[in-house]
């Protein structure tokens, strides 16, 4: 073991009530198969009981006094006229069609008369009607997914059970123990309704959305395009869709927040739209000005446009293009980051809206000949939860759920077989990207490589895992890593102050090229420490140091450490190898090496206001 009995003891603390109770019945698959333990979390451990709460929406309860029907038709809803005191023929309105300009602006064109019902030519459309005084009583923003722009709407091929669709539905911050907790009926429905498999090995490969999507949709890691990201735009990046297989394809990118959005926040976004449909012109435009109904609503934020949902809004954008399309060949990308990503409390008022979205997805048959994949990117980092121990595990385990269809599984008997058994084995984005690749173009061979390589490899989901495959072969990160078992112990030890200011060391050492700006950095406090277990081999080379130079004891081990720093109270999770080395019977030498960089666990609001550097804001106090 990394550290002998006596001085295991000696830094030990006393095991939360779920820690006690961890063995091999804690962990997914069949451990003494595995190199990598999968957790089981309890997600109402008692640890976390605190952060286990919802909140409602703030969206002002008023009903919608216009909408577009699914034929695409803008009609004016009677019964909302009559809740708001106002009548169709007191009214005048126009409307403006929005013209996308750059994938930062819109504009919009000149506004024409409109009598409701009426089929307004464009895909978002601003609406604005007066009273007979000429007070605006409505001032809103619509979309027609009906239709169609020149040359976008090509040929499409037709679905069969040969040639499958693709759909993404994602959403931020969501490890599988939140899914759990705040979306009970959407998970059932997926488990019991349509049979989709629940991969509980689902490991992230980077701190925040891009790292782990970037692989998702490229196959690629984030650091293989160094400063394509930054000063290029994105149009020649080697998306997903955009390979040879989807030409016959309608696609569509559908992500809300554009302020945060996954190719521009601190990027540099399309010339071009990068799908046939693309959603990021209309939360542009819902940016643009106040919304009003009869008086003006509310001002638009992260989670609401005037009485709707932000969620609802995305989540219908997506409805209405897949049934435009039905039995079509569809590759459609969804992104959700107003359910989870701002608050840890508010992912259960998407519970409901999912449901329905995967209702209507199976009645109106669009899973037919489709694979579907839901899932996440981590779980929730900053804050609250993330701060407790179990709160960081789930960080590392985001949720992942796959759909294939009976008629891809009737085809090859062994996909059903392999899935069970891989939902319980180490996966990653990269094995998502492989098995989209592989089906779009019709590789189906049920080949098994039980080899694990000492270098990134990408696995089909429908094929075997190999049981002991390891973070390296997977592409995690060894500081992502949670395969293995950890032990709690004392975070006021001296030797663990050591280790933590070895960490803060380390920060301040990063910020260095900004130390103009950016306070240095001390150490506070431990407030928790654990230690990771070396392997068996590892224990035979200590017996055998121990039979030529004596029982002395040592702290060698991989020790997971929560820091925090003053000024500013930043909590960071470092992990850190520290090796004490015997160079001979009376000398020791003391090792410590961080693996990969120190996270900021909790919220650092305007403390980095000073530098705009997108990675080390994480870490600096401004000097002013």
């Amino acid at each position: 073991m990394a550290m002998c009995r006596k001085e295991t003891r000696s830094l030990t603390t006393k095991y939360a009530r779920y820690e006690q109770s961890m063995s091999s019945s804690h962990y997914y698959g069949n451990v003494s198969q595995q190199f990598c333990r999968i957790p089981e979390l309890n997600p109402w451990d008692p640890s976390i009981s605190t952060y286990i709460k919802q909140t409602k929406s703030a969206c002002p309860d008023a009903p919608p006094l216009m909408s577009v029907d699914d034929q695409g038709f803008l009609q004016f809803n009677e019964t909302s006229a009559r809740h708001f005191g106002i009548k169709a023929a007191d009214l005048h309105c126009t409307y403006a069609i929005v013209q996308r300009n750059g994938d930062n602006d819109v504009t919009f064109e000149e506004k024409e008369r409109i009598e409701l019902p009426f089929f307004v030519p464009g895909r978002v459309f601003r609406v604005q009607c007066k009273n007979k005084t000429e007070i605006v009583v409505y001032d809103f923003v619509h979309m027609n997914v009906e239709y169609s722009e020149p040359l976008t709407d090509e040929i499409v091929a037709p679905e069969d059970n040969q040639t499958y669709s693709f759909f993404f539905v994602g959403i931020d911050s969501a490890s599988r123990s939140h899914v759990l907790r705040n979306l009970p009926l959407t998970y059932a429905y997926l488990r019991d309704e349509l049979h989709m498999h629940d991969f509980k090995g689902f490991m992230k490969v980077g701190i925040n959305t891009f790292p782990n999507l970037c692989p998702l949709l490229t196959g690629k890691s984030e650091s293989e395009f160094p400063f394509y990201l930054i000063l290029m735009k994105l149009d020649s990046m080697p998306l997903l869709w955009k390979e040879k297989e989807f030409k016959r394809y309608m696609t569509l990118y559908v992500e809300d927040r554009p302020e945060i959005s996954l190719f521009n926040f601190h990027k540099r976004g399309f010339v071009d739209p990068p799908t046939s449909y693309y959603f990021r012109p209309v939360s542009l435009t819902m940016a643009k000005f106040t919304p009003v109904i009869v008086s003006q609503l509310p001002e638009v934020n992260s989670e609401c446009y005037g009485n709707l949902h932000q969620y609802n809004i995305v989540l219908d954008f997506y409805r209405r293009f897949l049934e435009k399309f039905r039995s079509k060949l569809r590759f459609a990308f969804f992104w959700n980051n107003q359910m989870s990503h701002e608050s840890y409390t508010s992912l259960g008022q998407g519970d409901r809206p999912l449901l329905q979205l995967f209702k209507s997805m199976k009645e109106r048959g669009h899973l037919k000949n489709a694979i579907m994949i839901v899932f996440s990117d981590h779980g929730y980092r900053l804050g609250g939860l993330s701060t407790t121990y179990v709160g960081r595990l789930e960080n590392n385990l985001p949720f992942l759920s796959v759909y294939v269809p009976e008629s891809l599984k009737k085809r090859f008997s062994w996909i059903q077989t392999n899935l069970d058994q891989n939902s319980e084995k180490l996966v990653t984005v990269y094995d998502i990207h492989k098995t989209i690749s592989d089906i779009s173009k019709n590789k189906f061979e049920n080949q098994t490589d039980g080899n694990v390589y000492s270098q990134r490899t990408a696995r089909n989901l429908l094929l075997p895992v190999p049981k002991k495959r390891t973070c390296v072969d997977a592409g995690v990160p060894d500081n992502f890593c949670t395969c293995q078992e950890s032990i709690q112990i004392n975070p006021s030890h001296f030797k663990i102050t050591s280790l933590g200011n070895q960490v803060v060391d380390n920060i301040n050492s990063l910020l260095q090229k900004f130390s103009k700006y950016c306070r240095i950095l001390q150490l506070s406090q431990v407030t928790d420490a654990r230690v990771i277990y070396k392997s068996k081999e590892q224990d035979l080379l200590e017996k055998f140091n121990v039979f030529i130079f004596g029982a002395e004891e040592d702290d060698t081990g991989r020790y997971t450490l929560t820091v925090e720093t003053v000024p500013g109270l930043g909590l960071f999770e470092a992990v850190i190898v520290h090796d004490e080395i015997r160079e001979s019977s009376q000398k020791m030498k003391n090792s410590f090496s961080l693996i990969g960089n120190p996270t900021r666990i909790n919220r650092y609001g305007n403390q980095s206001r000073c530098i705009d550097d997108k990675f080390l804001k994480q870490y600096c106090y401004c000097n002013d």
